[in-house]
């Protein structure tokens, strides 16, 4: 299916398509009832269907789509708990920026918490990751416009010193309803409006065409997107982008390129991140980069273009841009890896606000043996409410890395995580009972864990069915925890394979973890490629994976890379 020109497709083709199981269609259709581009209607209930269909089958962006209609209740019953579960679990296993923006809306209209400061901090990740969605989120939310305070314009309309007769209560009960009612209507003279607030149009575009870019903006925004009362209408929004774009505005040019390249059009969207990145916008810089670092609408995959994009956003202070030269040094894309820039800048964009930037950095400085160093860094991030962090340091203290093993201040950590909502907590502390031989106890943080969305729990679930002879069940659990995500499914699906000398499925599922850098699967796919179990000997390939495996905490691959130094390979 990657040769299907689905831009080509009419709306029954894509049709076809969906029914025949293309999870890409079935988003596509979707999204054509949900914001109709062609001659069909909008149907909410038809959109959450397709939704439905295409995120079982492994589309996030569908899973997104899916969560904001279960949020609103729009063509589904509206059902927070679960549109916040689904938000959360497609951020944390696929990061999808959209996502960790609508996690923070919800927080900031009070869902499952009312915080401002984690609402803030979702929409800037988002944001910074190249989110149109969740750039406009941030915008509105700092010009005050997101969430409405209607409780407070009631209280400042109160008079205390007045005073008040009882039969003059329903007259102003009415005066308040059309105060409310008027509160709703926007002339687009001042940031964004609420989606949900209406327009006086002929203002508004009196207003734009005066030149407000407010106003510019708000009717980009409101008939591409169908909101604020205009009529879905993409080329009228298309159009008013442009016009701001045309006004260097710097949204405005990170949109249109952003719609350009959805058109599969790179060549523009190029010259509009061009435009963008030549009036000082580091959106613009990071989003070229973007397009060179995966490959995307026809531009063909160049990480030295790339890496001159985001270098040039850095200059600007940008921090998405910033993580993402960290991110090419640290994995070496195009280049040889660089630890120790990557560990600088990952500090540098961590300091500018991403917190999960402060793990990156201190996975920096353990891969460079630093331990002191990461433990450094992973304090300072806890200390900047990145509880991933506690995570991380607790496993320095389970590993001994700064003397004998410490198990009383590793599972401090970890409960400290899991206290502050960070759900890879209940899988760390859970192994720690596992390796005391305290089973139930793990199963129940498992079980809490795997509650909270996290599929490395589902994975020792897994592995627990398969350790008390349910292997049938236990094989399925970890799959299902493969296909959630986990980390550590692969890895435990290699030992059992590997266990049923069934050597080559079991370097099958070592590389499915190899892929996320688990340590004992790097190390175990290094002693298979030295030992010709499951594929014959390459010892080039073993020695690859137990250095890697040695940078992931695997000490014990040390003696092995020794041994290899007397091979000629």
């Amino acid at each position: 299916m990657k040769d299907i020109d689905y831009d080509s497709l009419s709306f029954k083709q894509l049709l076809k398509y969906a029914d025949k199981g293309d999870a890409w269609a079935q988003y596509l259709v979707g999204m054509e009832y949900a914001y109709p581009e062609n001659d069909e209607d909008e149907d909410a209930e038809e959109a959450v269907k397709w939704f439905g269909k295409a995120y079982e089958a492994g589309v996030p962006e569908a899973g997104f789509e899916l969560a904001q209609k279960i949020l609103t209740g729009d063509g589904a019953e509206q059902d927070m708990d679960t549109a916040y579960e689904m938000a959360r679990q497609i951020a944390e296993e696929t990061d999808l920026p959209e996502a960790w923006a609508l996690l923070g809306y919800m927080y900031g209209i009070g869902f499952p918490e009312k915080d401002m400061d984690k609402c803030r901090e979702l929409m800037e990740k988002g944001a910074a990751m190249g989110s149109g969605f969740a750039q406009g989120l941030l915008e509105s939310l700092d010009e005050g416009t997101l969430f409405g305070d209607d409780d407070d314009n009631e209280e400042e309309d109160f008079d205390e010193g007045a005073d008040y007769e009882e039969e003059e209560d329903d007259d102003d009960e009415e005066e308040d309803d059309d105060k409310e009612e008027e509160s709703l209507v926007y002339d687009g003279t001042d940031g964004f409006p609420k989606n949900d607030y209406l327009i006086d149009v002929d203002r508004v575009t009196a207003e734009a065409r005066r030149g407000n870019i407010h106003a510019v903006k708000t009717l980009a925004w409101g008939y591409y997107k169908g909101v604020y009362g205009l009529p879905e209408k993409r080329k009228e929004g298309w159009k008013w982008y442009e016009r701001g774009a045309d006004m260097e505005d710097h949204w405005c040019l990170r949109e249109l390129g952003v719609l350009y390249a959805l058109e599969n059009n790179g060549s523009k969207a190029l010259k509009t991140f061009e435009k963008g990145i030549k009036c000082g916008s580091g959106d613009c810089c990071e989003k070229a980069g973007d397009l060179y670092f995966y490959g995307k609408a026809g531009i063909s995959q160049d990480y030295h273009k790339a890496w001159n994009y985001y270098w040039e956003g850095h200059g600007m202070g940008h921090a998405g841009c910033i993580a993402a030269v960290a991110t090419m040094c640290y994995y070496g894309n195009g280049m040889d890896i660089n630890l120790q820039h990557a560990k600088s800048y990952y500090r540098e964009a961590a300091e500018k606000g991403l917190k999960w930037a402060w793990k990156m950095a201190g996975l920096s400085a353990g891969r460079q043996r630093h331990f002191d160093e990461a433990r450094q860094i992973y304090l300072e991030g806890i200390r900047h409410g990145s509880w991933i962090c506690a995570c991380n340091l607790g496993q320095l203290y389970y590993a001994g890395r700064f003397g004998e093993q410490n198990m009383e201040l590793c599972a401090e950590y970890y409960r400290e995580a899991i206290e502050n909502g960070e759900p890879q907590g209940y899988a760390c502390l859970g192994e720690v009972f596992y390796d005391m031989g305290e089973y139930d106890q793990a199963r129940s943080l498992f079980e809490e864990g795997d509650g909270e969305g996290n599929p490395d729990c589902l994975a020792w679930l897994g592995r627990l069915d398969i350790e008390r002879g349910q292997a049938g069940k236990g094989v399925q659990t970890l799959r299902s925890a493969l296909d959630k995500g986990s980390s550590l499914a692969g890895l435990f699906l290699g030992d059992y394979y590997y266990d049923q000398k069934n050597n080559s499925t079991a370097l099958q599922y070592y590389h499915k973890a190899a892929n996320r850098n688990v340590g004992p699967a790097l190390l175990k796919l290094g002693r298979m490629y030295f030992d010709g179990e499951g594929t014959p000997k390459k010892y080039t390939s073993a020695r690859i994976y137990l250095e890697r495996a040695l940078e992931f905490g695997q000490d014990q691959a040390e003696a092995a890379i020794r041994v290899l130094k007397h091979y000629r390979y």
